[in-house]
Parts: C-alpha cells; structure tokens; sequence
C-alpha cells in the first residue's frame, strides 16, 4: 500500500507540473501497474478479507488517486477517467464490502468536516469511503475544472471521451448533492446533449463501427439520464434528452454496422423493460410505453429493423420484442404485418424460419 501511494503521489505532482509525459517512470507506471494496482485492491475477492486498516490504506490510495485524476481531467486520458469511475462507482466490491463505513467529511447528524459538501450518504447504506472520495474531488476543484474543460474549452471532444468523463459521476449521481448536480455537472450534460444532437452521419458511423468499445452511446445516456433525474425542475431536459436519444437510436439503426444497430436495438429494449419492471425510475417520467409506442410507428421502426440481418438469430430476438411491444401497445398495422410478411418472402431458409 505505502509504494502505491508514493507512486501516485510522485506522479500527481509531476503531472501537476506538466512533467508526467517528459518522465519515462512515470509513463511506465501509468502503463504497466497503475490499471492493475487500482482494479486488485477495489474488486480482488481477497479483500472481504482484509483487516479494516487495510481497507482504510484502500481508501487512501482511492483519494490519490482522486487527486492524479483531477490534474490530469483536462488531459481527455480515458485510461485515468475509467479509473476514476471504478472509484465513484457505489456498487464496485471495495465500497460494497464497506457500505456501513461512516463519512468522515459529512457524518450523519453532524456538521460536516470540509468547506463544501459535494456528496452525501444514504442513512441506509452510507458508504463513507465513496462520500469521502467525492468530497475530496469536489474540494480540489475537479467538478469545477470538469464543467469548466467540457463547457468553455471549445475543444472537439471524441464520442470515447465524452462516455469516460461523464461516466464517473452518472454512476454515483444518486450521492451528489442537488447542488453540485446543479452547478457543475447540469452544465456538462447540456453541453453533452448539444453535441450528439449535433453529430454527423460520418461521426455516427465511425464510432458505430468502433470494435473496442460498442456501448459508448448506452455511456453517455444512461450517465445524462441519472443526472437529469436529480434536477426535475429542469423544465423541458427530459423531454429533450429522450428525444435526441430516440433520434440517436434511429440514425444507429439506419447505419450500415451491425454493431451499432445491435446497440440501439438493445437499448431500445432496455426502455421496453424498464416500462414493465420494477426499474421504472431509471427514465423520466416523459417516456411513457404510448410516446414510445407511437414513435415506433411514425418513424418506420419495424420497416426498417426488417431490412436486413434476419439471418442472425440473436437480432431477430431482440426484433421479436419490440414487435410484442407494438402490439401489446395496439400500434401494430396492417402495413407493419405485410413488411414482416415480404421480409420473408423467396428469402433463404434460415429467414424465413426466423421470420
């Protein structure tokens, strides 16, 4: 434990001084040990075994590590921004093992210990290690310097870097406090909304293609979404977010990538169940199963779903859905069933039994 927080001390001030990249140690260590240092001591199944004072040296080094992060934010490193997320991250196994553990700088019942309350716990669970985390980020300036590099910058941002740096903090959203959502983080969801509603169908189909990560557009909104969820009285934001998301979904079905078909397919399902499931509150109220419903049907969302890739029994699944869906919903056509009917027709074997 003592190496790894000098090492990331060394490192925080050599990036605080812009002199992280002219260091060879340094890159090495953000290259070879830092990832798998950070990924063994917050998810190792050994650690439900460790002493309370080693979880405390955990904790530790997840607050340097909030430190390393916040100098480099402005630095769009993915690799630092995941990490950032597996430590502001509430279900991950180092802060599920501690949930009981009370915050230190904002303690039930007590006035808290640092100048501003970016996080607070849950009575239930407080889960003080995460608080403390992200009350230390807060207080080091890093959802100031977030806000400030994803608002003011002008810089063009890659669909990667945008799910990495809202990521963290849709994972934790339900712990911040309405005015740290509010004041830093609203900002970078509007600016983060403008700027999918804004893409380009080049930009739409390079990233749909991306092999090394499929889900950065499921990132980015699933991210937004728990963040607009904590300002309600944001008048028309969810309205908005859901419609660039179902807009987003259908430009991604009209790509000629499997994967980014797969991707809205799948997300569009996730809405389906969540209007059925216990997991409701994950959306806003605006997205109710007849809006969806009847965007299915005014957009042409079968027609276009039947056009190709029904050879793949995986696809056809998650098709069948969104069909059941419609018709539950008593949007189906008789144009939606003479589509299904033609995408078999003279087809191969495989289609037609799929079909």
């Amino acid at each position: 434990e003592a190496q790894l927080e000098e090492l990331l001390r060394a490192a925080t001030d050599l990036s605080r001084k812009g002199l992280d990249t002219k260091s060879a140690a340094c890159q090495r260590f953000f290259r070879d040990s830092l990832t798998s240092s950070i990924n063994k001591i917050l998810t190792d199944e050994a650690l439900l075994g460790w002493k309370p004072e080693i979880q405390r040296y955990i904790f530790f080094n997840c607050k340097d590590l909030v430190e390393l992060c916040a100098a480099k934010i402005k630095d769009n490193w993915i690799i630092l921004l995941d990490l950032l997320a597996m430590v502001f991250n509430p279900g991950i196994k180092f802060h599920h093992h501690n949930y009981g553990k009370p915050s230190e700088t904002c303690p039930i019942d007590k006035a808290p210990t640092v100048e501003v309350v970016y996080a607070q716990p849950d009575p239930r669970m407080q889960r003080g290690y995460l608080i403390d985390c992200l009350n230390h980020f807060g207080n080091i300036g890093g959802f100031a310097d977030l806000r400030d590099h994803i608002c003011q910058t002008g810089e063009s941002f890659s669909v990667s870097t945008i799910a990495s740096c809202v990521r963290p903090f849709g994972l934790c959203a339900e712990f911040l406090t309405d005015e740290c959502v509010q004041e830093y983080l609203m900002p970078v969801v509007d600016r983060v909304v403008d700027y999918l509603d804004g893409l380009s169908d080049a930009d739409l189909k390079k990233e749909s293609k991306n092999e090394a990560r499929t889900d950065t557009f499921s990132i980015i909104i699933r991210s937004c979404r728990s963040l607009c969820l904590r300002c309600p009285a944001r008048e028309g934001m969810p309205e908005r977010l859901e419609g660039v998301c179902l807009q987003l979904y259908l430009r991604l079905l009209q790509t000629s990538s499997f994967n980014g078909k797969m991707n809205a397919i799948n997300e569009i399902n996730k809405m389906i169940n969540s209007m059925t499931g216990y997991r409701h509150g994950d959306y806003s109220d605006w997205l109710t199963p007849s809006r969806l419903a009847e965007w299915v049907n005014s957009k042409d969302v079968l027609s276009i779903l039947l056009r190709d890739n029904l050879h793949q029994p995986q696809y056809v699944e998650k098709l069948e859905r969104i069909v059941r869906f419609v018709i539950k919903e008593k949007m189906m056509s008789l144009k939606d069933l003479d589509n299904i009917w033609a995408a078999q027709a003279g087809k191969h074997e495989a289609i037609v039994k799929n079909v």
